[in-house]
């Protein structure tokens, strides 16, 4: 899971607004993405103070996750 979260991570691309393009990617890829930095959190291995860059991603995710279920109601 963690050489997925890096793939994704160094592939993504950015649209002009400066959000994180994060079509490409499947909701099943997303959730368990969101779930293994939650978790990585959890055990203190990130620092929610000290990885800024990671939480920014993980609210990102968490932001495109809830405009997907916003869209199919």
């Amino acid at each position: 899971m963690i050489k997925k979260l890096f793939t994704v991570v160094e592939k993504i691309e950015m649209h002009p607004s400066g959000e994180l393009n994060f079509e490409p990617y499947s909701d099943r890829l997303l959730i368990q993405l969101e779930a293994l930095i939650e978790k990585k959190l959890d055990q203190k291995i990130f620092d929610r103070k000290k990885d800024v860059q990671i939480v920014s991603f993980l609210n990102q995710m968490k932001k495109e996750r809830e405009l997907r279920d916003f869209r199919r109601i």
